[in-house]
């Protein structure tokens, strides 16, 4: 649903926009979506140091019930 009107509204400012509007456009897109992806990359590898963190503490558990 939020994919098809950002969609519509694109295909309308592109319908009506001058050149220069459009590169401003797309860079403020290109910026966006690299922002985008590193915002994951470091969520993502937040969780894997959590994880890892985790499995050293059960280890450390496993070791001092021993």
């Amino acid at each position: 649903m939020i994919t098809r009107s950002l969609r519509t509204v694109c295909e309308l400012f592109l319908r009506n926009a001058s050149s220069s509007v459009l590169l401003a456009f797309l860079i403020f897109l290109s910026y966006f979506f690299n922002s985008s992806k590193s915002i994951v990359r470091e969520s993502w590898s937040n969780i894997l140091v959590v994880r890892e963190r985790e499995r050293e503490e059960k280890k450390k558990e496993k070791e001092y019930l021993r």
